[in-house]
């Protein structure tokens, strides 16, 4: 199966979460957030060579069977592009 799809589909958060709430912030979760924080401003700005660090150039099975299947993969200087990319 499918278990990113899956999961997308039927784990869904149940509680949003505060970066204020200290019981659930700590030195692994603010890792976690500057990795957020890092990638949705390189996505947002256009910055190709940070997405370029932040990612990995190996390939997923996953993606993998979506372009065998048909689908198509944009790398991310086009996705980065003026227009493609979402707002900050």
């Amino acid at each position: 199966p499918q278990w990113l799809q899956i999961l997308g589909q039927f784990c869904r958060p149940s509680a949003c979460l505060s970066e204020d709430d200290q019981d659930v912030v700590n030195s692994e979760s603010e890792s976690i957030l500057d990795a957020q924080r890092v990638f949705y401003e390189a996505l947002t700005t256009g910055n190709l060579d940070t997405m370029q660090t932040i990612c990995s150039a190996q390939e997923s099975a996953m993606v993998t069977e979506v372009i065998d299947t048909g689908g198509r993969l944009d790398d991310w200087a086009t996705c980065l592009e003026e227009g493609a990319r979402p707002s900050g």
